[in-house]
């Protein structure tokens, strides 16, 4: 493999399809990175010659490259993105998102490591309410993907689990204000991050500076449909990640599983091995 790791980026779609062949068919490769979450993919990027993972190529335009160990979890991360309104919460040095401006304080139940802080890290879907009392709901005529919230519906299980009487004697009866991501915004976010993506499945062996990459199939997914995949939230095929405690935001993530083929599908006008097209 005389060419791996290149210096350049390719120039164009054949010139990628044989960098990621030979990649594909090289075997094992050591990490180039230590971050743990991020270093699959910035290793794939390094080999290929990519500077960051979306890239543009002249003979088939935008792409967004992402590399996914072969026996990790099925979900996938699309994007980040905190909800709105935006403004000057109490507590945010500027205007920030509801997230760390209000759910955390608001809605967080205490931190399992830190008694002086919330937290807020939890799973919503459109499809059922969450034990915590929340659930995602779009509306199609307001154009809006809303955070609602029943007090009524946290269950007893859950406060019985985690011992959480005190944090749902304090919470309000209903949201105070709406949470939200506007349609228009969603369209702006995925055509930003998601116009088509390529993804790289590896195999691993070792742990930390020491794990090395077996890349083994690319697949592209081209002409990603804004519509399924309102439609996919509101069904629960789009799950929203809130990762956040008091003082700390990772941010709001937007994943899929990638084990749900017919979603997938749908999401993109065009899957295929890479190669095969």
């Amino acid at each position: 493999m005389t060419g791996i790791p290149y210096e350049e980026p390719p120039s164009n779609k054949k010139g990628l399809v044989t960098r990621l062949q030979e990649i594909i068919d090289g075997g094992w490769f050591h990490t180039r990175e230590q971050d743990a979450d991020g270093k699959v993919g910035n290793t794939l990027e390094d080999l290929i010659g990519l500077s960051e993972n979306n890239f543009a190529l002249p003979d088939v335009g935008e792409y967004e490259l992402k590399a996914k160990r072969s026996k990790a979890g099925s979900l996938v991360t699309l994007f980040h993105y905190d909800p709105f309104p935006r403004r000057n919460y109490s507590g945010c040095s500027r205007k920030c998102s509801p997230v760390p401006g209000f759910l955390v304080p608001k809605f967080g139940w205490q931190h399992q490591k830190k008694d002086d802080e919330n937290s807020f890290r939890v799973t919503l879907t459109g499809e059922d309410w969450h034990s915590r009392g929340f659930r995602i709901n779009v509306d199609y005529n307001d154009r809006r993907v809303y955070i609602e919230y029943n007090k009524n519906k946290i269950t007893q299980s859950r406060l019985e689990t985690g011992n959480l009487q005190n944090w749902y004697q304090g919470l309000p009866s209903e949201m105070p204000e709406q949470i939200y991501w506007e349609f228009d915004d969603l369209e702006k976010k995925s055509g930003d991050k998601l116009p088509n993506m390529l993804f790289v499945y590896a195999d691993t062996r070792g742990e930390g500076s020491e794990e090395e990459f077996n890349y083994t199939e690319a697949e592209v997914w081209e002409e990603f449909s804004l519509n399924t995949f309102i439609d996919e939230i509101q069904s629960g095929g789009v799950k929203i990640d809130f990762d956040a405690s008091t003082g700390h935001n990772h941010g709001t993530k937007f994943r899929i599983n990638k084990d749900s083929g017919n979603s997938l599908e749908e999401f993109y006008e065009n899957r295929y091995a890479l190669g095969e097209e």
